[in-house]
């Protein structure tokens, strides 16, 4: 679909020219986007030190309209144990409240204490995994930590379980699933990826 995108908009910048040169911008965007699903790569969204490089820019502005919509009317963040929340990820206001954010997108850019990018929709590796969770254990100790995706649904739902997997809260998959279910209700953990924490 991203790849679809990409050459519509290309199409029609050609087709129009004049003013329409500018879909070129999006339409790049939108192809390095398919780059990085297609390879299963984030790297190709070019995400630093929680900067997006300016040739991303209409996608991230595009994802972080998205994580609102979807969000809107919930809870932003919740509490899951000993002051790790999970949530979309924060506006400026929200941010204040913690004492230390995880991010794990790699299409919004976020000040965050560590990021560990995944690509939304897709089942992340085991090692990207146990990185989330090192994230989680290496800001703990600074109080109240988010650990953040777009949406707060499935990223942040799936690296917090394994989190508490790890750290002996949960002894089982299904008990982490469950506990992560009952503080954030809209998580949506499809089952390649219960099998991946499992």
């Amino acid at each position: 679909w991203y790849m679809a995108g990409a050459v519509a908009l290309c199409a029609a910048a050609f087709w129009w020219g004049s003013w329409a040169w500018v879909l070129l911008w999006p339409s790049f965007s939108l192809s390095l986007v398919a780059a990085a699903y297609w390879t299963g790569d984030p790297r190709w969204l070019g995400k630093r030190g929680g900067r997006m490089p300016v040739w991303m820019w209409p996608y991230a502005a595009g994802a972080w309209v998205n994580s609102r919509l979807w969000t809107r009317g919930q809870a932003p963040h919740n509490l899951v144990a000993d002051a790790v929340w999970i949530g979309r990820a924060p506006s400026g206001g929200e941010r204040a409240k913690f004492a230390a954010v995880v991010d794990l997108t790699a299409e919004l850019p976020l000040a965050a204490d560590a990021n560990v990018p995944m690509l939304d929709l897709t089942t992340p590796t085991c090692a990207l995994l146990d990185e989330a969770v090192a994230a989680i254990d290496g800001v703990r100790a600074r109080g109240a930590v988010l650990v953040c995706c777009a949406l707060g649904y499935s990223r942040s739902a799936l690296a917090v379980a394994a989190w508490l997997m790890a750290s002996g809260k949960a002894g089982s998959a299904g008990a982490a699933v469950e506990t992560v279910r009952a503080a954030r209700p809209q998580v949506v953990l499809r089952e390649a990826a219960i099998a991946r924490l499992k």
